[in-house]
């Protein structure tokens, strides 16, 4: 059998060519041996994974939920201080929202 190669002849067509393949030289070596895995580890490696993808996911969710409830004092406290006609004013609602709690260490 003489190995060959397919060439494109721009009608979409793939036709034999004279053009002769060089072949690799012949081994005699033996094949490196492939390691398998058994269904044991494969088990031990996915469920190790699904540990840590719900960790991460649980760490997320946690983090989002302390963002938002973290955002709504916050947003409340920025409201209450934006109500200042003066300088004056500014100051006595700082020290009002500090003595009810609405700044916890924010600002």
């Amino acid at each position: 059998m003489r190995p060959w190669l397919p060439t494109y002849e721009g009608d979409g067509y793939l036709r034999q060519t004279d053009i002769a393949i060089a072949l690799p030289a012949r081994q005699d070596t033996a094949p490196a041996p492939i390691e398998t895995l058994s269904p044991r580890l494969i088990e031990r490696h996915a469920h190790e994974l699904r540990h840590a993808a719900l960790r991460n996911l649980a760490a997320g969710l946690l983090q989002r939920a302390r963002n938002w409830l973290g955002e709504a004092p916050a947003v409340e406290a920025e409201r209450y201080l934006a109500q200042a006609t003066d300088l004056a004013d500014l100051e006595r609602r700082l020290i009002d929202a500090e003595r009810r709690g609405l700044l916890c260490g924010r600002l």
